[in-house]
């Protein structure tokens, strides 16, 4: 004969949704699975039953209790949920082990957003501006260099000649041409062969590297979403009165609202705006919500589900979903009051084992897969640029067309003054804490006196040294402090001496803190990750919040190449763009000389002309002056045409926004990658070798998965006690990359930044890992009275109601995010490194080109050698005629 129990549930997706069978309704979720992992494991069988009013419940003037609770209160069910827990709900009801934390989430509308129109200022570093600048000015030198040789321009005036190559190199630069190659400055040198490679060197280094970073930054953060939300946080909602805040009625946020003296105004403004959750209700709220005069404040994984499927309903994504760090809770079963305590442990015993094995999270992804869709606005989706995106610029130009007024006010004044000193005249012109219980003073010898043992697990627990004496400090002092005052309980609390949280031995015994639990030596102990296997020897309070394991890693570059962009093709495609640029200038030679009978012409010349065109457009400028030679004749004829359009519209665009694309996004990653970033790559990389602590809840996973058996012959043997010599000494290795750590994720950030701040290298980084997840508890013996574990269990759910532990670990450990990750949200400016290779190439080009301009001087110098040794024959002639006249 199985055991029956009467169960009651009330729609919360994914948790617990009706489905139309017929003529009535049945269960299905994640508490769908829940009851049949229960039903199969305990052999218990449920009569499960929808809640008629859809309410979870809550206390009347009357002193009665509405929905599930009013239920489970008036005897009529055993089992009902899913519920937030909360310390009002905890007086009628039995809680069991948590199946997930409840944090809340705001369905609001959206608006748009402000953007920084001086965006483009902070792309580079001023090291970056400094560096181009320096150049443009290198390469200008060198240009009027090639000028003066060339020309014999010395007599010209150098600063405008300077002046007018730095234009036209800072004209390449921005992605403009540098204007007509007629100007004096540019039509005597621009075919000579040493200023092309000046200039192909800047737009193959400098210019490409600078525009195409400058321009995908740009680009990426003007791609992005410009809308905001409505209301974004509480405060936000505090300081718009004309937004209504709605709720569900008997909820836990009514409780949390209705219980919180900081956000009294808040609930006064909800009290009358509560729901009945049905489908009518629900459309008729959002759409209020998406006219931006309502919000919707329920759990935040229901807010996901209500806010796709509205999107999905009505196709605009005009509603988005933020999380509040207000009102967080554990998720659990209820029991009626009076429970057997036998029953209460064995169902407690298999929730442990379903949310340590992840079956929760499984269900989830099964019931619900696509909960986060359109939840937020999309940033790959862009949208025309407003006035106010790009208003920085005109004002920059608004700037530059005042001081170009005031420098042209200046010229003619200067003007003037210029003309009176020709004419030799002169003249002068311008120029609090809520207590947690009320209580009196009473006799500490009077109280119940409990022995507590810990171990060391930053932030939630730590030793501190006061007068040769080790105390307790951390997360855990402030929880214990608040149930000694709430309870009137007495705790001895004692550090454990060999720092181990406690294994099955080979024996059968336990080690460290729980082998204290078993042999009564303690009271309390803790805290601990809860398992199955720790289940079986102790119970566990109400969980403290939730574990997952992170790796303590080295870091080593990633690829980011200084000469990136020769690596962005294979050498095939450079190799097929080389001969595509000879073929298509081929075919215009071809053209060229069909045309105007171009034959007697140097081919090798016109060849080199045509070559230096079409790889002009491929590097995104244009072909020069279309009134050169090689192009007056043929510039209009459909054939040229035809073949610039297919230069144009093939390789040109494809290579070009390719290479474009490959440079933005390879700069745009982060230069330091972990050495170890998963249990994936942990498993290749048999090298490293992976340390943990002892008698941790990490060696029970490892030990306890088939999936990681590997692992753990690997880790067997190479576990340490957590000791400050011990620790030291694995994250040396860890920085060196022959070890990784893996321990809890709070504990790895601790570490982490304790670890940058004392020797100042920011070598070791932190990875989540998404495995061997559970719930941080306190551990009692196993015939602690049930009495004591209920009051422990209520005063523990009031302090995570009221986030006090999250309070309390930021005043213990306010910093453990430094420097555990080497990249921040947003990509920083460009370094001088990031760009080297472009400069690099620049450099080359210039020794070239200034190697090639000496031979030109020497071609030049033995061409005027040769004609006055051709000459002089003629000119003695010609003297001896004279002479002899």
């Amino acid at each position: 004969m199985k055991p029956t129990y009467k169960v009651r549930y009330t729609e919360w997706p994914p948790w617990a949704m009706d489905i139309p069978v017929g003529n009535k309704t049945i269960l299905y979720g994640v508490l769908k699975d829940v009851f049949e992992a229960l039903s199969y494991s305990l052999n218990y069988q449920f009569e499960i039953h929808s809640q008629v009013d859809h309410q979870f419940g809550a206390l009347q003037a009357d002193g009665s209790y509405s929905g599930m609770l009013g239920a489970l209160h008036k005897k009529e069910v055993d089992i009902a949920g899913p519920f937030v827990a909360s310390e009002q709900r905890a007086a009628v009801a039995e809680f069991t082990n948590c199946l997930e934390f409840s944090k809340l989430g705001i369905i609001t509308g959206i608006v748009s957003s402000d953007r920084n129109m001086f965006l483009y200022a902070k792309v580079f570093t001023w090291k970056v501006w400094l560096s181009l600048l320096m150049t443009i000015i290198g390469v200008a030198l060198v240009a009027a260099l090639i000028y003066n040789v060339s020309v014999n321009g010395w007599k010209h005036n150098q600063i405008s000649l300077l002046s007018r190559y730095f234009w036209v190199f800072w004209s390449f630069l921005i992605g403009h041409d540098a204007g007509t190659t007629n100007h004096w400055a540019l039509i005597n040198i621009w075919n000579k062969e040493s200023f092309r490679i000046l200039l192909a060197a800047w737009l193959l280094g400098p210019v490409i590297n600078s525009l195409f970073s400058f321009q995908g930054s740009i680009t990426s953060t003007f791609a992005i979403t410009k809308l905001r939300p409505v209301i974004a946080d509480l405060e936000e909602l505090s300081q718009k009165t004309n937004i209504i805040p709605v709720t569900t009625k008997g909820s836990a946020v009514q409780i949390c609202f209705m219980t919180s003296p900081d956000h009294a105004h808040l609930w006064k403004r909800m009290e009358n705006n509560s729901i009945i959750f049905s489908a009518e209700t629900v459309a008729e709220t959002m759409a209020k919500i998406e006219k931006g005069t309502h919000i919707l404040i329920v759990d935040y994984i229901y807010a996901l589900n209500i806010a796709s499927d509205y999107v999905k309903r009505t196709g605009r994504c005009s509603v988005q979903v933020e999380e509040l760090l207000f009102c967080q809770n554990f998720i659990a079963l209820a029991l009626r009051k009076g429970t057997e305590v036998t029953t209460m442990r064995r169902i407690n015993t298999k929730l442990t084992y379903i949310i340590q094995a992840k079956l929760t999270d499984r269900w989830m992804n099964r019931v619900y897969t696509n909960y986060t869709h359109c939840t937020r606005q999309p940033s790959e989706e862009s949208k025309p640029l407003s006035i106010t995106d790009i208003l920085g610029g005109f004002v920059i130009w608004g700037v530059g067309i005042t001081v170009s007024i005031l420098l042209l006010i200046v010229e003619i004044g200067e003007n003037k003054r210029y003309r009176k000193l020709v004419k030799n005249e002169s003249s002068l012109s311008a120029t609090s804490i809520a207590p947690l219980a009320e209580s009196g003073v009473i006799d500490p010898m009077m109280r119940p006196t409990y022995k507590v043992r810990y171990t060391e697990w930053p932030p939630w627990a730590m030793d501190t040294f006061a007068e040769n004496v080790t105390v307790l400090d951390g997360v855990l002092r402030d929880v214990y402090a608040a149930l000694s005052y709430s309870l009137n309980y007495n705790f001895i609390i004692k550090s454990q001496e060999d720092r181990q949280f406690g294994s099955l031995q080979a024996d059968g015994s336990y080690s460290g803190m729980l082998g204290k639990l078993i042999n009564k030596e303690t009271d309390i102990a803790g805290p601990f990750v809860a398992s199955e296997q720790r289940a079986a020897v102790v119970d566990f309070t109400n969980c403290l919040g939730f574990s997952n394991i992170g790796i303590i890693t080295g870091v080593i570059s990633s690829d980011r190449n200084v000469f990136l962009y020769a690596n962005v093709f294979s050498w095939k495609v450079w190799f097929s763009l080389l001969l595509a640029i000879v073929g298509i200038s081929l075919v215009a030679e071809l053209i060229f000389n069909v045309s105007v009978g171009g034959w007697k012409h140097n081919q090798v010349s016109l060849l080199v002309n045509y070559f230096w065109f079409f790889w002009r457009y491929l590097v995104g400028r244009d072909g020069g002056s279309t009134n050169h030679w090689t192009l007056i004749y043929i510039w209009h004829r459909q054939s040229f045409r035809i073949l610039l359009s297919a230069w144009l519209l093939g390789p040109v665009i494809t290579a070009l926004l390719c290479f474009q694309g490959s440079i933005v996004s390879t700069f745009a990653v982060t230069k330091l990658r972990p050495v170890i970033a998963d249990l994936d790559e942990l498993s290749e990389k048999t090298n490293i070798i992976p340390v943990t602590s002892k008698g941790s809840a990490v060696q029970i996973c490892f030990k306890a998965s088939e999936s990681h058996s590997e692992l753990w012959k690997r880790m067997e043997n190479n576990s340490i006690a957590f000791k400050p010599e011990a620790v030291e000494e694995t994250i040396q290795k860890v920085e060196k990359g022959t070890h990784v750590l893996l321990i809890d994720y709070v504990y790895a950030l601790h570490l982490v930044s304790d670890y940058v701040k004392r020797t100042g290298r920011c070598s070791v980084q932190v990875e989540e890992l998404n495995f061997c997840q559970s719930f941080i508890a306190l551990a009692v013996q196993k015939s602690t009275s049930a009495k004591t574990v209920k009051k422990i269990n209520s005063k523990l759910t009031y302090i995570i109601q009221a986030k006090l532990t999250d309070r309390w670990m930021n005043r213990v450990y306010t910093n453990y995010t430094h420097c555990t990750r080497q990249q921040p949200e947003r990509s920083k400016p460009l370094n001088i490194k990031d760009i080297l290779g472009g400069f690099v190439i620049w450099g080359i080009g210039i020794v070239v080109s200034s190697l090639v301009l000496m031979t030109e001087i020497f071609q030049s110098t033995r061409e005027r050698n040769f004609k006055k040794r051709k000459n002089l024959p003629a000119l003695k002639t010609t003297s001896k005629v004279l002479f002899s006249k």
